[in-house]
């Protein structure tokens, strides 16, 4: 009999040994009774050096007393499952290196005794793999937002881009039309002195020569303008204060040959004596309007209010 328990353990050994999880058997009192090959490498431990001593002993030291009390309640509770299907614990090698460890414990009666046996796998490489995969997830999901920002920038670049090449047809629209007015007073005067220098006294050729000269110089201020106007941009534009008078009376000049040509009077007294807003744009607004109403207002009437 004893001969025959002698071969069955024999083949219950080599049958562990065959095994490629390190497997391990105790008893109620947490006794180790057997372990195979891949429990020795695993460890570093030779079987004799195991067999005898409590499972705790190769848990390392913040973890005994509970693995010990979760032990001790899961034998004192036959319908306990503490210990039943899957269990992640921390297990230390004989060199001091502690691993994570899952284990598979079943338990079975032999010889009205309660014998334990678990399958151990040492899990180091796996939840390696898991931590890199959550890590990619991160950094995909970071990646992925980097991306959504870098899109709504260029949306934004573009919609920008719009904006800049719809103020730049205003800002040529602006600057073709509104140049206008003054070059035709200096082209009219000095076609007038151009005409008339024979027969025109001096006081009438200095008075177009200074006709011109003003309308050169306008022309320079209203360049000046439009290009800050230019760099800064209608909505960086500062609004301020404005005398009305002022702002008309540039206007007016900007329109002098117009007018006189027209025989247009102008009145203001209607405005008010000061006006908010951007100087340039200002000067605009009263200029095509008083270049709209001497254009399609009949000479016969020519009273502008």
């Amino acid at each position: 009999m004893i001969n025959e328990d002698r071969e069955a353990f024999i083949q219950l050994r080599e049958i562990m040994d065959a095994v490629r999880d390190g497997i391990i058997t105790f008893n109620e009192e947490g006794e180790i009774l057997l372990v195979n090959k891949e429990m020795e490498k695993m460890w570093g431990y030779q079987a004799d050096m195991l067999v005898g001593k409590p499972f705790t002993f190769l848990i390392p030291p913040p973890h005994k007393s509970l693995q010990l009390e979760l032990f001790k309640r899961r034998i004192k509770n036959e319908k306990s499952h503490i210990f039943t299907g899957e269990l992640i614990m921390t297990g230390q090698r004989s060199n001091g290196d502690v691993f994570p460890i899952e284990l598979h414990i079943s338990d079975f009666k032999y010889d009205g005794k309660r014998i334990f046996t678990a399958v151990v796998r040492d899990i180091t490489e796996r939840l390696q793999v898991e931590k890199d995969l959550r890590d990619s997830k991160l950094q995909l999901e970071l990646r992925t937002r980097e991306l959504e920002k870098t899109q709504e920038e260029l949306h934004q670049l573009v919609e920008e881009l719009k904006r800049s090449n719809s103020e730049l047809e205003q800002f040529a629209y602006i600057a073709s039309h509104d140049l206008q007015e003054p070059l035709r007073n200096v082209e009219g005067y000095i076609s007038l002195l151009k005409r008339q220098w024979k027969k025109a006294a001096e006081e009438t050729k200095e008075e177009y020569l200074g006709h011109a000269i003003k309308g050169v110089v306008r022309m320079q201020a209203l360049i000046h303008d439009l290009l800050h106007y230019s760099r800064a941009g209608r909505d960086a534009t500062p609004f301020m204060e404005i005398s009305t008078e002022l702002i008309i009376g540039m206007a007016k000049n900007n329109l002098r040959l117009p007018i006189q040509q027209s025989q247009a009077i102008i009145t203001t007294e209607n405005l008010p004596p000061v006006i908010k807003g951007a100087r340039l744009q200002l000067i605009q607004l009263f200029q095509n309007l008083l270049s709209n109403a001497i254009k399609f207002t009949p000479i016969i009437s020519n009273r502008i209010s």
